[in-house]
Parts: C-alpha cells; structure tokens; sequence
C-alpha cells in the first residue's frame, strides 16, 4: 500500500519521452506549455500540490523529444530521490522513455513513488514493477482526459476498477493475478533487455495505437517466441485504437492458435480510446464471469 498526503506530499509533473509536437513532429513549445499548465490547474483543483522543473521543456539534439536525454534522465532522477514526491505523473507519452530507463536502474528512491502514465510510459512501468518493486497506474491525469480525472482519483483512493470482458478462447474459470502490461510495442522493445518483461503468475493486459492488424500480429509472434506468455494466468486485449479492417481477425486468430491454454479477452475503454479508465499496474485482478476487478494499493489522505 503507498500512502499519498495531500498536506504533506507533492506531485511531480514530468515529461520523459515527447512534449506536444507541431506537424512536422518537432516540439512545439507554446502547445507544449499549454498543456503543462492545464495539468497543473487540474492537479490544484483536486487539491494537489504539483511542481515541474524550469528545463522540461529545452533543446535536444533530436526535436521529437521533449528535452535532452541528460534533461530528461535527470529530473526524473530528482522526482525519485525528493522526499517530499510521492506521485510522479507524465505529462504525455509519445518517444524517449526507452532511452532513460536503463540509466535511471542505478537509482535509489527516497521512498515509494506513484508513476502515472500510458503508452510510451510503458518503459517506466516496467522500471517501477520489475526493479523498484512500486505498484504503478496506466491512464493520464490530464485535460485531455478530463472525463477519467474521478476514476483516477479513485484508484489513488483505493477505490477498484472494474472492467466487461469478452472471451475470444472459451474458459470461465475465476482467475485471480497481479496485473502488468500496457502498450504491446513498447513491451516488444524490452525483450532481451535489463527489463525484459516477466509476465509469470501475471494477468497481462495489452493496447495499442496506430498499428495494423499485421504489425499486431508480428508483435504478438516476437512476445509468443520470447516465451512472454509461459505462465501467464490470463491475458486482455484492450483497445487497438487507429488500426485496419484486419485488426480484430489479427487478435482473435493469434489467441486461438497461440493462446489455447491461457484464457483470452478482449475489453474496451483500456488504451487510447477517448475513455481511457486508470488501472493499477501491480494491484490484483480477479476475473469472474466475464468481468476484470482490480483492486487498487493506494491510498489519498488529506492530514
């Protein structure tokens, strides 16, 4: 259980991957602190306390990335070692967590950190489960997800997230698991490394944006031959938003030829859909008559 105090303890917004990119895909800065001041605010209404460091936005020597790769690793190093931060929540995902992640191992945190984020986030996730050991959340404490801001201050709360299956392979069992995953390409560029993704015992759950159904399919066959799936109690297939025609035929083929013996879902609002609902990474999952409960190990006080 990590505890966050709302009289005590600040939020850290940060932005290690993009910031918000023009439409050659440079970053725009005005649109970029645009953004971080929405966030801000929103953070402030709810009754948080949330700073960001003067260089988070700054030249790099690549211009889709939101600050230089020592910028970048340095002031999420900083959010992890203050005492006084308890929740680190990125600004978006876009490109550059890969980059980061491997420096940051060597890190020793000031205590526990609640890491909020999606899609390219999902580096750092594995960084926070698998080597820190801290439960994390998929979902984004942003304007651009206004509609989630009460869902996701539930799950700081402790409160569960629940979620309607749809079974692709026949299997009604109860399951019960931690759960762990998040965008399937990202985690496709972990394999082999220092974070490699340990799913055993593990309820996985997938999503995806702008990917066609064979691009899909060839990630699942890297993560079936690298043995990801061995052991895993269940596996999700959240929304694959911005896809083809082929997508869904991609899913459904590659779990009833490859995951006979895993029972398979699919379920929406879960990747990035225009509703997105937070879910804790490392809390509990329990799957029962075609419904996904997981349980949430936070807890938001105000004294």
């Amino acid at each position: 259980m990590i505890k966050f105090n709302k009289t005590t303890d600040k939020v850290a917004i940060i932005a290690p991957a993009s910031g918000c990119n023009d439409q050659n895909g440079a970053l725009d800065i005005e649109k970029s602190y645009h953004r971080l001041k929405s966030t801000i605010k929103l953070f402030e209404d709810n009754g948080f306390t949330a700073k960001h460091d003067k260089n988070i936005f700054s030249i790099a020597n690549l211009p889709f990335f939101s600050a230089s790769k020592l910028e970048r690793t340095r002031q999420l190093k900083e959010a992890l070692e203050n005492p006084e931060i308890a929740i680190i929540s990125a600004l978006r995902g876009g490109y550059g967590c890969a980059e980061i992640a491997f420096d940051l191992m060597s890190v020793k945190p000031s205590g526990p950190k609640i890491l909020i984020g999606f899609s390219d986030i999902t580096v750092l996730h594995f960084l926070f489960n698998q080597h820190y050991g801290f439960p994390s959340i998929h979902g984004l404490f942003s304007e651009s997800y206004q509609n989630m801001i009460n869902k996701m201050l539930g799950v700081l709360s402790g409160e569960e997230v629940k979620f309607e299956l749809q079974s692709i392979n026949t299997n009604n069992k109860q399951i019960s698991g931690q759960m762990i995953g998040g965008n399937l390409t990202v985690t496709c560029t972990m394999i082999g490394t220092k974070l490699h993704p340990d799913f055993s015992n593990k309820i996985i759950f997938l999503e995806d944006v702008n990917e066609k159904g064979y691009h899909i399919h060839r990630h699942l066959m890297q993560m079936y031959n690298a043995d990801l799936f061995k052991g895993a109690k269940a596996v999700i297939f959240g929304d694959f938003t911005e896809s083809d025609a082929y997508m869904k035929n991609s899913i459904d083929s590659f779990a009833k030829e490859y995951l006979k013996d895993i029972p398979t879902y699919t379920t929406k609002n879960l990747g990035h859909g225009i509703i997105n609902k937070p879910l804790a990474i490392g809390g509990i999952g329990t799957i029962n008559d075609n419904k996904l409960i997981v349980s949430s190990p936070f807890e938001l006080t105000n004294n």
